[in-house]
């Protein structure tokens, strides 16, 4: 084989390679939602600095050297979009978005992370300690992805309406006043309805986090609990004897 045509080979390898992992990866919803995010950035950006659009947009190497100053820019504008002010967005979301407390019933086989941690402790189990140790990983983790999908989504809310008002003020096709022209209102308020719905099911809290699966501590305080019922059952019917003989022996002077 000529170097020619390993050459050609290998190209032609990297091509389908790059393809296949383009296709795998397009039924990544979160994966998509990047994408789409990128696009709409980049469309805002080619109105904003060349006067085209996405849908306008064709590349020449000459071109691109000759705008590399403002490919720059536009690279640094969504590095500190993305790094900076999408999460103060989001955190300011945060604070304002606070939702009571609600109640959730639990399993009978469950307990509460602090009582396995006490009893953890007191028993020096290092099995119970490690179940614990898990469970606060796992709350961390889902709550970081609650809040990296919240950050897209506001991201993506943002650049959405963004996109349709670079093209009503540049009077350019943008993205959204293309698909507005196509399909109306609806290109506009059914993805920012969906996105509204998505970033509030962010802040559901999630029942998994308040409850630890271990049925024999959970037997354990069901019992406790059964007997300091008891307890205060007896207390309480002694204090009722107690008065009944009360109020019969000033009954009885009389």
């Amino acid at each position: 084989m000529t170097p020619d045509n390993r050459s050609l080979n290998e190209t032609k390898s990297l091509i389908s390679g790059v393809a296949s992992g383009i296709l795998e990866k397009v039924w990544d919803v979160n994966w998509c939602l990047k994408a789409i995010y990128i696009g709409f950035f980049a469309d805002i950006a080619l109105i904003a600095l060349t006067g085209n659009g996405l849908f306008n947009f064709t590349f020449q190497s000459e071109t691109a050297l000759a705008n590399a100053g403002k490919i720059i820019c536009a690279l640094l504008a969504f590095m500190t979009f993305v790094s900076l002010a999408v999460p103060v967005i989001v955190h300011i979301l945060n604070i304002l978005i606070q939702l009571p407390p609600t109640y959730q019933e639990k399993s009978p086989d469950c307990v509460l992370p602090r009582a396995l941690k006490k009893l953890a402790l007191e028993e020096k189990s290092e099995f119970l300690l490690k179940l614990y140790i898990q469970h606060t990983q796992d709350v961390k983790e889902r709550q970081s992805k609650k809040n990296d999908a919240r950050s897209l989504l506001v991201g993506l809310a943002i650049l959405i309406a963004a996109d349709h008002l670079a093209g009503w003020l540049y009077h350019l096709p943008s993205l959204m006043t293309w698909l507005q022209s196509q399909l109306s209102w609806a290109a506009t308020a059914l993805p920012l309805l969906a996105i509204h719905f998505a970033v509030a099911s962010t802040y559901q809290k999630d029942s998994r986090d308040n409850w630890i699966y271990y049925p024999p501590l959970a037997a354990q305080l069901r019992d406790a609990e059964r007997a300091a019922q008891e307890q205060v059952h007896l207390a309480r019917q002694r204090h009722r004897e107690l008065q009944e003989a009360t109020h019969s022996s000033h009954s009885s002077r009389y």
